[in-house]
């Protein structure tokens, strides 16, 4: 048996989804299934998908999904599969059209949807989930966001909520760092990242007479954006560039804040929280499942007083015990483990 995963994952480092496609490809192994991959072809060059290549199969697609020539591709790779495993949305529909009778297809939705879209955008999501989706099941992290492409017509009975899961074994600490920033926040994404309502909560505890350091991990666009609209910040503020060692970004902060308009099941808070960070997050649908966990505490969404008020609350008095953020760590790393991930996937492909 074979099955391909499809992954519209164009990042530069491998991160928690491809150690959590290698732990789900080993166990799959086991019983016979061999793996294949598409993938981008701005990733094929980088060091992690060079590596992948070295073992398993690996074909590659272009990112227009509105293109033929990038249908031909996808098709070609799914001729030899069984079942075909959709991440990321963007060739979702590609293999919805390219799927023969026998073959068995799954979508995995990672991301959150923009709600308020033009009408063109409406239509395109209505196709993709009220027609396509009929020939696929979906797999997601976010019962919110599920239930939104329910209400576009998708299939209610072939909805699986799955979390995700963190690599512990990247997060390991490599060397003992002292905490330079009081914050920190991965804010490449800005808009939706909330990197205004951050700067802005900045802004007032700056004028407020509050002495702080924030890390922003980030684009140049980021930084485009900052020197734009928050000049005066930057006296607060420090620019970080993504790295694979995301364990020195944890261990180099006290707190670490998500302040997002949107998320679907965000990897890095559940880093932050392994790592023993306490955090601030966005009271959003995909921010939910952390009131699990007594280190994070919310603020209303999109309201940089709430916010600057945790955030002044947590300069003051760091009101989390070690054993509070002991527990969590331990809790996170039971529960939200690739191994855990995997089982999970495996019962749903062959349920």
């Amino acid at each position: 048996m074979k099955l391909l995963q499809v992954c519209a994952y164009t990042a530069q480092y491998s991160g928690n989804f491809i150690a959590s496609l290698l732990a789900l490809d080993q166990r799959l192994s086991a019983r016979g299934v061999e793996t294949m991959y598409l993938f981008p072809e701005t990733v094929a060059e980088t060091p992690w998908c060079q590596q992948l290549s070295r073992t398993r199969q690996v074909f590659f697609a272009g990112l227009n999904r509105f293109s033929y020539a990038t249908f031909r591709q996808v098709k070609a790779a799914m001729a030899q599969a069984d079942m075909i495993h959709s991440h990321f949305e963007l060739y979702d529909c590609l293999c919805a059209f390219a799927k023969t009778r026998k073959q068995k297809l799954f979508w995995h939705l990672h991301d959150s949807f923009e709600e308020n879209i033009d009408l063109p955008h409406q239509l395109i999501n209505r196709f993709q989930y009220g027609v396509c989706g009929k020939k696929a099941i979906m797999i997601s992290p976010n019962r919110y966001y599920a239930d939104y492409t329910v209400s576009l017509g998708f299939p209610e009975k072939n909805v699986h909520i799955v979390d995700n899961c963190i690599d512990c074994s990247r997060l390991v600490s490599r060397e003992a760092l002292t905490k330079q920033y009081d914050f920190l926040v991965f804010g490449g994404f800005y808009k939706t990242k909330g990197l205004d309502i951050l700067m802005d909560a900045c802004r007032m505890l700056h004028k407020a007479g509050r002495s702080f350091k924030l890390a922003i991990v980030g684009y140049p666009q980021t930084w485009e954006y900052l020197d734009a609209t928050y000049p005066d910040m930057a006296c607060c503020t420090v620019r970080l560039a993504p790295s694979e060692n995301v364990s020195a970004f944890y261990d180099s902060a006290k707190v670490f804040l998500s302040t997002s308009r949107r998320e679907c099941f965000s990897y890095a808070l559940l880093e932050a929280l392994y790592k023993k960070l306490p955090a601030i997050v966005s009271d959003i649908p995909g921010n939910q499942w952390a009131k699990n966990f007594d280190t994070a505490c919310f603020f209303e969404t999109e309201n940089p007083e709430a916010l600057a008020d945790r955030m002044a609350q947590l300069l003051t008095d760091n009101r989390f015990p070690s054993q509070a953020l002991e527990n969590t760590s331990a809790q996170i790393k039971a529960q939200y483990s690739c191994t855990a991930w995997a089982e999970r996937i495996e019962e749903i492909y062959f349920a």
